[in-house]
């Protein structure tokens, strides 16, 4: 699997620039977004294969909100997505999840941990991609259509 675009949408900005700068030295390629509004305006034209967002963002839109509007939408459903929070809160932890969250981290996380979560589930959604395209194919003695190819 190629490198994959991560999208982050962080209320510190130099926080946000280094994590951007730590996905882009690992090979990701990044867009930063200010806003939830800016991230969401954007997912109308280019979808990431990733999100990293804040709980509080600086237009005062939730992430958890965020992350609902983005599991509703059936182009972005799929889309993975972290939820960080400054502190340990179980009740934004619990809604984070149910809003369909994949991982919430609170920060202070390390590089290398953050890194390695990105990777693992990445992996993981790469493995079930592969494993629908070879179930997709469908052979019936000398003839062979695959649909995501459109080819028979």
């Amino acid at each position: 699997m190629e490198k994959a675009v991560i999208f982050l949408a962080m209320q510190e900005q130099e926080e946000m620039a280094s994590v951007a700068e730590t996905l882009t030295n690992a090979g990701y390629t990044t867009s930063v977004f200010s806003s939830g509004t800016d991230l969401l305006c954007q997912l109308k034209f280019t979808l990431p294969d990733f999100l990293l967002m804040d709980i509080s963002l600086p237009d005062h839109m939730s992430g958890i909100d965020l992350c609902r509007m983005i599991r509703d939408n059936p182009e972005t459903r799929c889309l993975p997505v972290f939820l960080f929070n400054n502190a340990y809160d179980e009740i934004n932890e619990v809604l984070s999840y149910e809003m369909g969250a994949d991982a919430y981290i609170v920060r202070p996380v390390s590089p290398r941990t953050l890194l390695a979560r990105i990777k693992s589930l990445l992996r993981r959604i790469s493995f079930y991609q592969d494993l629908s395209e070879k179930d997709s194919v469908l052979r019936v003695r000398d003839l062979t259509i695959d649909p995501a190819r459109r080819v028979a």
